[in-house]
């Protein structure tokens, strides 16, 4: 065999050891990205709770929260993106619990020809 073609064949093989290695990473991947997924479904599905006196972001993340409070007066509109509705706003608004507390609200997306007519004064 020349020294060619045993050159040609050993990268031959390497070529293939790196992709065989690279659909293998991908599978991991796959499973790790699927128990990521069921988690958080997990938790966007079970019954909300009382919110927590100090959230931790670890373990609170994903978690549905219960509150009563009053909205605030100024609604912030942050500028988004989504795949086949296109432009809009990601509404988020100060709370003010009956407890005290200040927090803010992710009340979720509008489109953006629908930010003139958002009124937040009727609640």
């Amino acid at each position: 065999m020349s020294a060619r073609l045993a050159a040609l064949v050993v990268a031959t093989l390497l070529g293939a050891a790196v992709l065989a290695g690279l659909g293998l990473w991908q599978l991991d991947r796959l499973e790790e990205k699927e128990r990521l997924i069921a988690a958080i479904e997990a938790r966007l599905t079970a019954e909300p709770v009382a919110l927590p006196a100090k959230p931790d972001p670890a373990r609170d993340r994903f978690l549905r929260v219960h509150l009563e409070g009053r909205i605030g007066e100024k609604a912030l509109h942050v500028l988004t993106s989504v795949e086949g509705r296109g432009a809009g706003f990601r509404v988020i608004v100060p709370v003010e619990t009956t407890e005290g507390r200040r927090i803010l609200v992710d009340l979720g997306g509008i489109p953006a020809d629908m930010k003139g007519a958002l009124d937040l004064a009727g609640r």
